[in-house]
């Protein structure tokens, strides 16, 4: 059987939530054109012995020194045989019956990216709702990933929403940046503005947990704030070789969302090592700002990203 599917888990210290997230999988894949790659990412606890009790013929095992999530990620790529690709993080888990569904969408629509519905979950399994959807429609929708980004209240991320066709990462030199914070924010603008043809599927497939504790979100690292100065910086560069207005278009939406979160963070942890006028970045933030207030949408930020172009200080005193 032509495996259709891989989904790919990297494990590392997740000895908690391994089997909530391997049942939701292996409970739903009989019979379906499916592998699992686990990819241990060298892990210290008993991640990979409650793993080992699912392990099967339509399982590869990946074991590997611990490189980081973006390594994991980029090694289970390698390795897969299916015609699309899921990268599944092991604490998350699929919602019942879903996994057939996504199978049956793919093989309908074959577009180069599929983004699907997600819910957040608590510690607790109690739903968040504040949980943004990832588009206002209720309809399957396919744009360009240009179109996509431009879309009010299309979310970017988590990664762990689109699952995509192998050829067209392998084609894109697609992969995720190693040893960076925030690797999805990096991936997906630059996954998305070379995607042709991306099918939104709105149906709650992806159940994601939201972690109070012991995750990478979930703690103040100041290198959070130097990868994202790296990434705005390297969307940067992209943008300058892109020709397609609307690609450059969608780089310019990219961008601004991108400033505002690295400000919002600043602000919310109250990190006085990171200064947006210190010499290393801050032409890059007067360019992106100013650029900004003729590519955001709402008047309020517009004048935020101007003042923030002029004064870069200034956002301490702006509520973002």
């Amino acid at each position: 059987m032509n495996v259709l599917l891989s989904i790919v888990i990297p494990i590392y210290k997740v000895e908690r939530y391994i089997e909530k997230c391997l049942k939701s999988i292996y409970g739903q894949i009989d019979g379906l054109p499916v592998e699992v790659i686990l990819v241990n990412d060298g892990t210290p606890d008993k991640s990979m012995e409650i793993a080992g009790r699912f392990v099967d013929d339509r399982t590869l095992v990946i074991n590997q020194e611990n490189q980081g999530l973006s390594a994991a990620r980029n090694n289970g790529m390698k390795v897969a045989h299916g015609i699309y690709i899921w990268f599944v993080d092991s604490d998350d888990w699929i919602a019942e019956g879903t996994i057939g569904k996504v199978c049956e969408w793919i093989e309908k629509y074959k577009s180069e990216v599929f983004v699907v519905g997600i819910k957040a979950f608590d510690e607790h399994d109690k739903p968040i709702d504040s949980f943004h959807p990832i588009s206002p429609t209720n309809d399957i929708t396919i744009k360009s990933g240009a179109e996509w980004i431009l879309t009010p209240h299309f979310e970017r991320g988590p990664m762990q929403i689109f699952i995509m066709e192998r050829t067209f990462l392998l084609e894109n030199d697609l992969s995720f940046v190693r040893g960076l914070l925030h690797e999805d924010l990096e991936f997906a603008p630059r996954m998305l503005v070379k995607a042709k043809t991306v099918t939104y599927v709105p149906h709650n497939v992806y159940c994601y947990l939201i972690r109070t504790s012991g995750s990478i979100t979930s703690t103040v690292n100041p290198k959070r704030f130097t990868d994202l100065f790296f990434i705005l910086d390297e969307h940067e560069r992209l943008r300058g070789t892109l020709t397609d207005p609307m690609q450059k278009k969608a780089m310019d939406a990219s961008q601004w969302m991108l400033l505002r979160t690295l400000i919002a963070y600043l602000k919310r942890q109250k990190y006085t090592g990171m200064n947006l006028c210190k010499a290393a970045y801050s032409g890059l933030v007067r360019k992106v700002a100013l650029r900004s207030f003729f590519s955001a949408p709402k008047l309020t930020y517009k004048i935020k990203f101007l003042l923030t172009g002029i004064y870069p200080n200034v956002y301490k005193h702006i509520k973002w």
